[in-house]
Order: C-alpha cells, then sequence, then structure tokens
C-alpha cells in the first residue's frame, strides 16, 4: 500500500479510504505527507486503525547525538488527527489525519 500511495499521489495530496480496515492505507499517507480520510463501519476495526495512525504520528524526530534532530515520518504535523465524532452516519466511523 506504501508503494501507491507514494506513486499514485502527491505530497500534500487526500487519500479517502472508505475501507480503512486496520488503518494501513493511512499509515502509509502519515510517512509520504499526504492527508488521509479513512471511514470504517466497524468500532473494532477503527480503535485498531485509531492506534495505529497516533502511533505513526507521534513518531516525531530522533536526536543521533551532538543535537542535531533528524526527522523521522512527520515532524511538521500541524493539527493532530480527529477521530470519531463529526457527521458521519450512526454506525460509521470516520477518522482524518493531515500529513505533510
Amino acid at each position: 500500500m506504501a508503494w501507491l500511495v507514494n506513486e499514485l499521489t502527491e505530497a500534500g495530496e487526500t487519500v479517502c479510504d472508505p475501507f480503512m480496515g486496520s488503518g494501513t492505507t493511512g499509515v502509509a499517507c502519515v510517512r509520504y505527507g499526504r492527508n488521509f480520510v479513512g471511514i470504517e463501519k466497524d468500532p473494532v476495526y477503527f480503535e485498531v486503525a485509531r492506534k495505529r495512525l497516533e502511533a505513526e504520528m507521534a513518531q516525531g524526530s530522533l536526536d543521533f547525538g551532538g543535537g542535531a534532530g533528524a526527522p523521522t515520518h512527520n515532524p511538521t504535523l500541524e493539527h493532530p488527527p480527529r477521530f470519531g465524532g463529526g457527521s458521519a452516519p450512526s454506525g460509521c466511523w470516520a477518522s482524518e489525519s493531515k500529513g505533510k
């Protein structure tokens, strides 16, 4: 999935995954700087995806000594992800993360 996200979209574009499942497409979007909108009907899978995306977005930057920070996936994230709520129909769950 990461290859598809990287090859078929440009940085800053938005990818919509209407069957989010465990969030693999969303993780690829965070890693490659794409915006992501995921929709998942099953609350169990939504929770798995939410945890994966939060963990991926929390990567921040690494310090290899000497004080020089090396960015990992998405150090310039301006807005935290929003999970659940919104105007999704009853029984549906939606997630949005903005990568840069």
